[in-house]
């Protein structure tokens, strides 16, 4: 994929209102690197991955239609 001027502003307008972002709801952005051909996101581990990994991915954990609710409601915030 040839990594263009539009690739790196879009991720670049990504990164500043991801940074702009504090909240114990909201994964924390570190940092961003471009090193042709790829553009690197450094974000926060989150032990788990992301909450559509929590819910449906391969490690998917056991949870309560109600539990469920209650953390998407959580990074719903």
């Amino acid at each position: 994929m040839d990594l263009t001027e539009e690739d790196i502003c879009r991720v670049a307008a990504e990164a500043t209102i991801l940074s702009s972002v504090k909240s114990l709801n909201v994964v924390e952005i570190f940092g961003v690197t471009v090193l042709p051909p790829s553009v690197c996101v450094v974000l926060e581990l989150c032990a788990y991955g992301s909450l559509s990994d929590v819910l449906r991915g391969p490690k998917a954990l056991t949870l309560s239609f109600q539990d469920q609710i209650f953390l998407c409601l959580g990074c719903a915030k």
